[in-house]
């Protein structure tokens, strides 16, 4: 790929380790979250069908930003002045391997988010499932089939990256670039529907408002990933100019990681709400449980009463006792008194018999 030299040298900066940082550390994010799913899903009940889809997501992603770490070695980040020609068309080339694995990534990220709604919803939403359905069929078909465009526009295929080999031939630029565009709008539209799509149902299902919130809002984060594929039509139009590649394929491969991370880590937010019951709420509600309740006057709390009935019975006396406190800060000298009366008889000549 080609690419013209400006009149005046730009600064010789160089994007590639900022860029490999914040990639890896956003799959790094990523790995964890998928990992945790799995321990929650294999816990309750085994993985399923879209637990499956996200690993394979996971798997693409990784993929993917392991051939970036080549691409910024070749010189990605860097003003194509200071790259030699081959330089610039092997990390051209390497973009474009890369390409294909971020596309699955999207595919099945979007998949095993249907899949998981559709486990919401069950077989009561006729529309919805289809609606559903639809999403995930068609949103792998145009990011495959965009795969096999791009892999196809010229022929020998390495004129991709080296539009100077004799004979070689390619499509027309404005051809894949409408249907690029066409690829950004139609993943936003899915990734809308997904996000929006909850917030029709989720407050039929059975469970506490609070969780009825965060699912909704959990959900809809999805929007971002929307937003991330808008953003792109702009950086794509750029690096569609062919001038100074090395240096803006910066933007798309940020954006376009960014994308796959969001729809990764908003697929697996939802499933880890039994992580949450079990290792934070449980440690909340007993952290409340161990601060000693202040009762008002005349009242106390029914663990006060529970255990002091206990402690009287192990007396081995008859009736039972006043339930209260005189102490200053307590109750008060408060008038009002609780009776709990509970007669027993205690057989001392079975103890003489053991």
């Amino acid at each position: 790929m080609e690419t013209a030299r400006p009149a005046q040298p730009p600064p010789d900066k160089n994007r590639g380790p900022q860029m490999l940082a914040i990639v890896w550390s956003l799959s790094a994010v990523s790995t964890i979250m998928v990992a945790m799913r799995c321990y929650a899903r294999w816990t309750i009940r085994g993985l399923g069908w879209d637990d499956w889809a996200m690993v394979m997501a996971m798997i693409f992603y990784t993929i993917g930003n392991s051939i970036l770490i080549y691409e910024v070695h070749l010189g990605s980040g860097r003003h194509a002045y200071y790259l030699s020609r081959q330089q610039i068309l092997e990390a051209a080339r390497w973009t474009h391997v890369s390409q294909p694995w971020i596309l699955l990534v999207y595919s099945t990220a979007r998949i095993s988010v249907a899949l998981l709604t559709l486990r919401f919803i069950g077989v009561a939403s006729f529309w919805r499932r289809w609606l559903l359905i639809y999403v995930m069929v068609s949103s792998l078909i145009v990011n495959v089939l965009t795969i096999a465009l791009s892999l196809s526009q010229c022929s020998p295929r390495s004129a991709l990256w080296n539009h100077n080999i004799p004979g070689a031939t390619c499509w027309p630029k404005n051809v894949m670039m409408s249907y690029t565009y066409f690829l950004f709008a139609y993943n936003c539209f899915c990734d809308v529907v997904l996000a929006l799509l909850p917030a029709t149902f989720i407050y039929k299902l059975q469970m506490n408002s609070a969780k009825k919130r965060i699912l909704t809002v959990v959900l809809g984060l999805g929007l971002l990933a929307a937003v991330c594929s808008g953003i792109k039509i702009k950086f794509q139009h750029e690096l569609q100019e062919r001038v100074d590649f090395t240096w803006l394929s910066y933007d798309i491969v940020m954006w376009s990681s960014a994308e796959a991370f969001l729809l990764i880590f908003c697929g697996c937010v939802p499933t880890l709400m039994p992580l949450w019951d079990r290792f934070v709420s449980k440690k909340l509600t007993s952290s409340s449980d161990q601060v000693p309740l202040r009762p008002s006057a005349g009242s106390f709390g029914m663990h006060r009463i529970k255990n002091r009935l206990w402690s009287d019975r192990t007396r081995g006396s008859g009736t039972m006792t006043e339930v209260g406190s005189s102490r200053p800060g307590g109750v008060g000298h408060s008038a009002e008194r609780i009776h709990v009366t509970n007669s027993f008889q205690v057989n001392h000549e079975s103890f003489n018999k053991v």
